[in-house]
């Protein structure tokens, strides 16, 4: 840094300074490189990386700093065209936010819609009956299904006992989506077919792997598929769930054009 500023350059180039560091040294490096005295502050640099934190810390914080002359952009390559797509402050939000937007628009698909809930109550680790309720029905369980394997987990479980948490449950789900139905959601989620059809119809990777998963759990046992993409696929529940902030994945696609691709050629191959 100290090299580069003593040439005094109209345009200082930083390639994925931070994403190899841990949080702690992510932030201490962003501090060094654009809040000290002697850094970068007063000078115009282009930051590109990978990694959303610096994204997140520049527009909220930085952009205060440096009196809303920080800008940031979202570049996606798709389809061999790259799109660029600005982020503002009001495009960071917190998964709550994204999660109640989803939920209160009426455009989108059931199914999509309780995608993101049971996401939102991992993310708050809030595994009480209503995500009970969505892991039964992501895993394809009838009611009386769900009853078993609890009981399977817990030998305590009463049939009694596992109505009433499974009342709670709809109580507390059906604030949210007000005619959630759970039998009627198992149909359409058993329904290969209908499934594939909401499938094609999202419009972000976020979405598609998860309903990939659902149409298709035995993918992980399948050879066309890498262990490094597999992991991907089952773990993109938990991509930065240990962020306060994030981007929208209706508006900001961060899933690899390759990955989605793949899931579509399995899906086109599944039997009718």
């Amino acid at each position: 840094m100290y090299e580069t500023l003593s040439k005094n350059p109209n345009l200082i180039i930083l390639d994925d300074p931070i994403s190899s560091f841990d949080k702690n040294k992510k932030y201490a490096i962003l501090q060094m490189l654009f809040r000290e005295d002697t850094s970068f502050k007063s000078k115009t640099v282009l930051m590109l990386t990978h990694d959303i934190e610096p994204i997140i810390d520049s527009v909220k914080a930085l952009g205060r700093i440096f009196k809303n002359q920080t800008n940031a952009s979202f570049l996606q390559y798709k389809d061999e065209n790259i799109t660029e797509k600005e982020i503002k402050k009001e495009n960071i939000l917190t998964f709550t936010q994204i999660c109640k937007n989803i939920t209160e628009d009426k455009n989108i698909n059931k199914i999509s819609k309780l995608i993101y809930l049971r996401r939102n109550f991992e993310i708050l680790d809030d595994k009480g009956d209503e995500y009970q309720i969505l892991s039964d029905l992501f895993h394809k369980r009838t009611k009386e299904d769900a009853k078993t394997y609890r009981q399977e987990k817990d030998s305590s479980l009463t049939g009694e006992q596992f109505e009433i948490d499974f009342s709670a449950g709809m109580k507390k789900l059906k604030k949210v989506i007000s005619d959630f139905n759970y039998e009627d959601l198992l149909k359409t989620i058993k329904n290969q077919e209908g499934l594939k059809k909401i499938y094609e119809a999202a419009e972000n990777g976020y979405e598609k792997l998860q309903l990939f998963r659902i149409i298709n759990g035995e993918f992980a046992k399948q050879d066309s598929f890498s262990d490094v993409m597999k992991k991907f696929i089952n773990e993109t529940y938990h991509i930065e769930n240990d962020l306060i902030h994030q981007l929208d994945p209706r508006e900001y696609d961060l899933i690899p054009e390759f990955i989605v691709k793949k899931c579509n050629d399995c899906i086109s191959d599944l039997p009718k």
